[in-house]
This record gives structure tokens, C-alpha cells and sequence, in this order.
């Protein structure tokens, strides 16, 4: 009985929070003041993020380790893969190429998608 009311009182929830709530915007620039952990990494395509948050650290990716990986431990045919129909991919692929290829990063992914958005129903 005494381990089933010690169960009882102890804390529901953890002191470290994980999975966040809030706006995804401030925890992306600032999660320590919603109690969670950063995670972010500055790899070398995106340094132009920086600014945005100086609390990121700076690492080298290897991408021949990445390639060395890719080869036989994904299966670029498997059905996972396939998240949209190839009609479609290649009528977006087409837009995006219409665009000039913008990159794609932080701070321009929602005016790039509403750009290929736009795109789409012209």
C-alpha cells in the first residue's frame, strides 16, 4: 500500500520538456524560455541562419560519410519515397523551375511555397 500512494504523489509532469507548446516561431528562436531543449545545429548550407539564433553550434557535415551511408542503407525506390505522384512532382518541379530555383531556407520556405502556390493555380 505504501508504494501505491508513493506512486501516487509523484510529479505528472517532467521538468525538461521535450515536445514544447507555444508558437513554433519563439521556440525555434528562443525554447528556453518555453522549457525545452535546443537542439539546433549550424551545418555548413545553413550559416545564413545564424543571426537568427546565436546559440547555435557550428559543426562540419561530411557528406562523403552521409553518401557512404546513403548507399546501403536507403532504398530510394521503396514505396516510403513516393509521398506524392510522379504526375504531380514533375507539374511542381516545373513551377519551382519557373521560379529560377530560390532557395530554400529559414526565413524565405513560406514565401517560397506561397510563390509555387501562386504558381500552381495560374
Amino acid at each position: 500500500m505504501s508504494d501505491l500512494i508513493s506512486y501516487i504523489k509523484l510529479p505528472l509532469t517532467a521538468s525538461i520538456k521535450i515536445l514544447p507548446h507555444g508558437v513554433p516561431e519563439l521556440i525555434f528562436l528562443n525554447s528556453s524560455s518555453y522549457s525545452a531543449l535546443d537542439f539546433k545545429v549550424c551545418a555548413p548550407s545553413f550559416h545564413h541562419d545564424i543571426h537568427l539564433c546565436p546559440t547555435y553550434k557550428q559543426v562540419t557535415i561530411d557528406y562523403t560519410i552521409i553518401d557512404t551511408v546513403h548507399g546501403p542503407y536507403i532504398n530510394t525506390v521503396h514505396p516510403v519515397f513516393n509521398l506524392i505522384p510522379q504526375l504531380l512532382g514533375n507539374f511542381l518541379k516545373g513551377c519551382y523551375d519557373h521560379l529560377g530555383h530560390p532557395s530554400l531556407e529559414c526565413g524565405s520556405i513560406w514565401s517560397v511555397y506561397h510563390n509555387i502556390l501562386s504558381a500552381v493555380w495560374r
